[in-house]
């Protein structure tokens, strides 16, 4: 059966760290998070994993294949290269909807992210070798067919973005309540 291993990295403290001892600057907040992004989707995905932004101080990541091991290296490397610390929670379901469900859960019973007591959470239940197959994930890719001559040469940025942004925002929609799968964004070229 396709097993689908889904884990959610959140920052722990986060809300309280940006304002003590005094409120940090918007932009240094915006540079750290895409620096600890860019450093997870890199660590996630040298173990063949894929790392996803959602709200920046929570990240999703299909991490098949990796194990409580590799866990515990990559909050080791968040906590040497940051201020901060994260939590990460493992769940596994067939369904990937299921499996983040699993894996908020259990980081929920752990404490709030506003926690100052919740620290690295591992709440980990990784697939088990046996359980593992080379079938388990099913990816797929779209793409906005002429993005460029119906809007990057067409609209100016902001509206261009908002009309890509409203797609996504329909497409991730549907595989959710039509496949019960998870969708992001990425942007490429």
């Amino acid at each position: 059966m396709t097993q689908t291993q889904v884990t959610l990295i959140q920052i722990d403290n986060y809300g309280p760290w940006t304002v003590t001892p005094e409120p940090r600057r918007g932009v240094d907040l915006q540079t750290l998070q895409s620096r600890l992004y860019a450093d997870v989707s890199q660590l996630v995905g040298n173990r063949e994993g894929h790392a996803f932004f959602g709200r920046f101080d929570n990240m999703i990541a299909v991490t098949n294949g990796l194990d409580a091991t590799d866990y515990a290296l990559i909050q080791e490397s968040i906590g040497s290269r940051y201020p901060l610390i994260a939590s990460m929670s493992v769940g596994t379901n067939a369904s990937p909807v299921a499996a983040l469900s699993r894996a908020s859960d259990r980081l929920q019973d752990a404490g709030s992210t506003q926690d100052d007591g919740r620290r690295e959470a591992p709440r980990r239940e990784p697939l088990s070798d046996a359980d593992r197959t080379d079938t388990d994930v099913r990816l797929a890719h779209f793409d906005v067919n002429d993005a460029t001559d119906r809007y990057t040469d067409e609209l100016n940025e902001f509206d261009s973005f908002i009309r890509i942004e409203q797609s996504y925002a329909e497409l991730m929609r549907y595989m959710r309540e039509a496949h019960d799968s998870l969708s992001f964004r990425r942007y490429s070229r």
